[in-house]
C-alpha cells in the first residue's frame, strides 16, 4: 500500500502545510512586537494564508511566525486580517489544541476594516509537547446577538529545542 494512503488526508495536509510554514518563516519573518496597527495589504504579501473552514464573512486571514516554535518556548504569531470590502468593527479570538496554549492575545477587535488595508493582530503562543498543533482562529463581525463569522485553521510545527 502506498505511503500517502496510511496517512489519513487531514493529518498530511496539515503537517504538508506546517513544514511549508517552517521552511519560510525565517526568511519572511513577522516583528516580534505587538503591533494591532493597520497597515498595507502589500505588506502582507509573503504572509502565509489561514485554510478557511466554515463562515459566510467576507474576510481573508493571513499569518506568520518569526521564528520556528520550540516546545516550552514562547513565540510570536502574527495575523493578518483583510477584506475586499468594507468591514464594520470585527471580533477576533484565537484558540489552540491541547498542547498548545494562547498566552497573550487570544481575543481583540479591529476597528472598521478599509479594502486593500490589513488589520494586525500579534499573538503569543507556548507550546507543551511537539508536532502538528491546530491553532483556530475566528472572526466576526461585533454585534448584538449573534453576527456573521468565520472561522480558519491554521496548523503549527512544533519541535524539541
Amino acid at each position: 500500500m502506498p505511503i500517502h494512503r496510511s496517512i489519513p488526508s487531514h493529518r498530511f495536509a496539515s503537517a504538508l502545510a506546517a513544514l511549508l510554514l517552517l521552511a519560510g518563516c525565517k526568511e519572511h519573518a513577522v516583528p516580534a512586537a505587538v503591533q494591532p496597527a493597520v497597515r498595507p495589504a502589500a505588506d502582507v504579501a509573503t504572509a502565509m494564508t489561514a485554510v478557511s473552514g466554515e463562515g459566510s464573512l467576507p474576510v481573508e486571514l493571513r499569518f506568520g511566525l518569526a521564528q520556528a516554535p520550540l516546545v516550552g518556548a514562547s513565540f510570536p504569531f502574527g495575523l493578518m486580517v483583510t477584506s475586499a470590502t468594507p468591514q464594520p468593527t470585527l471580533r477576533v479570538q484565537v484558540h489552540a489544541d491541547p498542547g498548545l496554549e494562547v498566552v497573550e492575545g487570544a481575543e481583540g477587535t479591529v476597528d472598521r476594516l478599509e479594502p486593500a488595508v490589513a488589520a494586525r493582530r500579534d499573538v503569543t503562543l507556548r507550546a507543551s509537547t511537539p508536532g502538528v498543533h491546530l491553532v483556530t482562529v475566528v472572526v466576526a463581525i461585533d454585534l448584538a446577538g449573534g453576527a456573521p463569522a468565520r472561522t480558519f485553521v491554521v496548523p503549527v510545527l512544533v519541535t524539541v529545542p
